[in-house]
């Protein structure tokens, strides 16, 4: 009696249960480019602490007819998007302007830094030219730009280089431009329940139909 009463029951949730979707966010695939007002696309949000965002006639990404970001050694521009969202980034265009400037990214999760990236002015392995058409950063394999909260942009002298001589420390005159940012971040949406094919939810509703119907009868007998 027990057994069957399990075998029947177990047979109406698997029925019930295949309808009903794993609850998660969608991600969306999104190709950043700023706009005059310092605000970014809900949810994300800019905080632009540089020279600022510059008019398409001075951006020369991919998305060239578009506002881009300028950055110099003042102050970090961010990019950040509220908890407990979070975004990945994918790959962003970079121009270094200016010679001997290098361009330091910085992830975070929350307030604690995930990791950074230096992007070096030089014409060795892995250093990048200047006042030039521009490079394309691919940091798509990249773990601390996936699932953050935060990036941000700064330039930043080389070490031991003061180019201006100044006794407070080292002041370089270069920036940098920052534009078509793809990223993917979590919406904070939940998709419609998934579709459960007919033969298969039919079979698993019709096995929990028949089980309830034999509990019934055997009750009655």
């Amino acid at each position: 009696m027990l057994n069957f009463k399990l075998l029947g029951a177990a047979a109406f949730s698997a029925a019930l249960l295949a309808g009903t979707a794993i609850v998660h966010a969608t991600p969306v695939d999104l190709t950043i480019t700023f706009d005059d007002d310092p605000y970014v696309s809900a949810p994300l949000f800019l905080d632009e602490d540089s020279p600022g965002v510059l008019p398409e006639s001075k951006c020369n990404g991919s998305n060239s007819e578009k506002p881009c970001l300028k950055v110099n050694t003042q102050g970090a521009a961010t990019l950040s998007i509220n908890s407990p969202l979070t975004f990945t980034i994918k790959e962003f265009w970079f121009l270094l302007i200016g010679r001997g400037d290098d361009m330091l990214v910085t992830t975070y999760v929350g307030d604690m830094v995930k990791g950074t990236l230096s992007l070096i002015q030089g014409s060795g392995p892995g250093e990048y030219g200047f006042n030039d058409d521009g490079h394309i950063a691919d940091v798509s394999g990249n773990d601390f730009f996936k699932n953050i909260t935060k990036i941000s942009f700064i330039m930043a002298c080389p070490p031991d280089d003061d180019k201006k001589k100044k006794k407070d420390g080292p002041a370089c005159a270069g920036t940098g431009l920052i534009d078509d940012i793809k990223l993917t971040y979590d919406d904070g949406k939940t998709p419609p329940p998934a579709t459960v094919p007919l033969p298969a939810g039919g079979a698993l509703l019709l096995a929990g139909l028949a089980g309830l119907g034999l509990l019934r009868r055997r009750k009655a007998a």
